[in-house]
């Protein structure tokens, strides 16, 4: 199930430490036709006895789905 946004292409990054990260975003902010740009990661976490994947990402009103 796909609520929010949807982005139109992913870049995975060999090197995901944060300053590699937002180097990249700024580069890629920089190419002409791109409007949006953001890193998007998750985690998963053991909440009473079961897991949750937890999502995350640097600019959260580009994704926002509507849950509070």
């Amino acid at each position: 199930m796909i609520q929010g946004d949807a982005p139109d292409a992913y870049i995975y990054l060999e090197d995901t430490s944060f300053e590699a990260s937002y180097k990249a975003i700024d580069k890629i902010k920089n190419v002409n036709g791109i409007s949006q740009v953001y890193g998007l990661g998750w985690t998963t976490a053991s909440v009473g006895g079961g897991d949750v994947d937890l999502l995350y990402v640097t600019e959260p009103e580009y994704v926002y789905c509507g849950v509070l």
